[in-house]
């Protein structure tokens, strides 16, 4: 329709004006078991700013952009290495973002450096519609992640037993070291090293795991109901103690009054 037709052409015009001045080279991988015809296309040009570097000569170096993320510097020679003799391969990921890291985009850049110009200028006039031919690398996208994923991570039963035999070792040393303490007798000064323990009572009396239980259950008898903890127990406790020194006051004033009368000596 036409609609799709406009859409179409704008589209089309979009990515030229972002792509221009770039060339276009498409990558594809040798066949292989999966046979895939993925296509992934790489955009060059001439490396041409005001500020130059000194390892990036001009008229002999080519900006390259959207770089794939498996062998970039073999890729990079293999694919521009018909146009003439490299000299130099710079990859640049400075340019990369947090994202394009975390998600495996291959969206790095980097710089091919021929020895000669017509290096540059055979490079610049490849054939953008015949795709290039890349040897296919032992993995790709999905099987190559599962592989860096399980690689990253032990094998359990390694792990266990790695984990055991440090604490066995640490656990050897712990006793290694309170053997020595316990056997080394008084210093030049008199000063014996003491040890430090954490346990105390039945439990360095060496008491056993019954005793051990009924100590804690004795413990938490004893501490029984909190004492003084509500409002209501704390005016219950000074109404019973105000009580009880009004008692004693009576009680003292009764010795007062049974001991003025058993006086015997009356002056008057």
């Amino acid at each position: 329709t036409q609609q799709h037709t406009l859409t179409l052409t704008l589209t089309l015009a979009h990515i030229h004006n972002v792509m221009k001045g770039f060339v276009t080279l498409p990558l594809q991988l040798a066949a292989d078991e999966d046979d895939s015809a993925a296509v992934h296309t790489l955009f060059y040009k001439e490396h041409v700013v005001r500020k130059r570097e000194a390892d990036l000569p001009a008229r002999r170096t080519l900006f390259v952009a959207n770089v794939p993320h498996w062998n970039q510097e073999a890729v990079l020679r293999h694919v521009f290495e018909a146009a003439g003799p490299i000299q130099l391969v710079r990859l640049d990921k400075s340019v990369l973002t947090a994202k394009h890291l975390t998600q495996h985009t291959s969206s790095s850049v980097a710089y091919v450096v021929f020895q000669q110009e017509a290096g540059l200028r055979a490079a610049l006039a490849f054939d953008p519609s015949r795709a290039r031919l890349l040897p296919a690398p032992e993995l790709t996208g999905l099987k190559k992640w599962a592989k860096e994923y399980a690689e990253a991570r032990p094998d359990p039963a390694v792990l266990k037993k790695t984990v055991d035999e440090r604490i066995a070792q640490f656990d050897d040393n712990a006793k290694a070291k309170a053997a020595a303490l316990a056997n080394s007798g008084p210093d030049d000064d008199g000063w014996t090293v003491v040890a430090h323990s954490r346990k105390t009572g039945a439990a360095a009396a060496g008491a056993g795991p019954v005793d051990g239980e009924k100590a804690k259950r004795k413990k938490k008898k004893n501490k029984g109901e909190l004492k003084d903890f509500y409002r209501f127990q704390q005016l219950e406790a000074r109404k019973e103690h105000i009580a009880a020194l009004r008692r004693r006051f009576d009680e003292d004033k009764e010795k007062m009054a049974l001991l003025r009368s058993q006086r015997k000596f009356r002056p008057y």
